[in-house]
């Protein structure tokens, strides 16, 4: 069992390389923009809040993707795992799904502009067009950072179950570390990478020691 986990864990430190998650998040963009422009699609045989047409479609989903690339290199969100919840991190991520909605917004604002110019006929108000729209965008970018954040945070639980499995079949020495201060956790930060030592609680005055 110990060399399985041990290799397990290697491989789980591979699968959390910046470009597998840069590619999950590609992929998890896409999703989104997708699903929002089916939804959007489906709503629209009720409402009038959105149009589209087969240039349409791909105006959508090729500005998604450009976006998507621009925030990614911008900001380099697949190097931010969230370890630990920072919110450095979740804004990193963040300000790339940001990205990825304004460059959708100009590129499907300069399409109608352009299909305005060649008589091309809504069958409704274009005020509401650009309410219908902007709400497709604002959907699309929590759905996307919904689903990046929400990838990562599984991808880290199941990395740190198969490591806390392979440390302890390593017979990996067990840890307390005293007190509760800034220094304990920065000290349980260190050592939770060692494959020498398991930590398995805190102990501090006045408080029990707790796995």
């Amino acid at each position: 069992m110990k060399g399985i986990y041990s290799r397990i864990a290697r491989y789980m430190a591979d699968y959390l390389n910046p470009m597998v998650v840069l590619a999950m998040d590609m992929c998890l963009s896409l999703l989104s923009s997708l699903l929002v422009f089916l939804l959007a699609s489906y709503v629209s045989q009720h409402t009038s809040l959105f149009y589209h047409t087969s240039d349409f479609t791909l105006v959508w989903m090729i500005s998604s993707f450009v976006g998507t690339s621009l925030g990614i290199v911008c900001f380099k969100s697949y190097r931010l795992i969230i370890r630990h919840s920072s919110i450095k991190d979740v804004g990193g991520v963040g300000l790339s799904c940001f990205v990825k909605v304004l460059v959708m917004a100009v590129a499907v604002s300069v399409f109608y502009k352009l299909k305005m110019g060649v008589a091309f006929e809504l069958p409704f108000d274009f005020d509401t067009l650009k309410v219908g729209i902007g709400f497709c965008l604002l959907y699309d970018f929590l759905i996307s950072l919904f689903l990046i954040i929400c990838a990562r945070v599984v991808m880290l639980f199941v990395y740190d179950v198969f490591k806390r499995r392979a440390n302890a079949a390593a017979d990996c020495k067990r840890v307390l570390v005293y007190g509760i201060s800034d220094k304990s956790v920065s000290l349980m930060t260190r050592l939770q990478n060692s494959p020498h030592y398991r930590i398995v609680g805190f102990l501090a005055k006045g408080l029990q020691a707790r796995d």
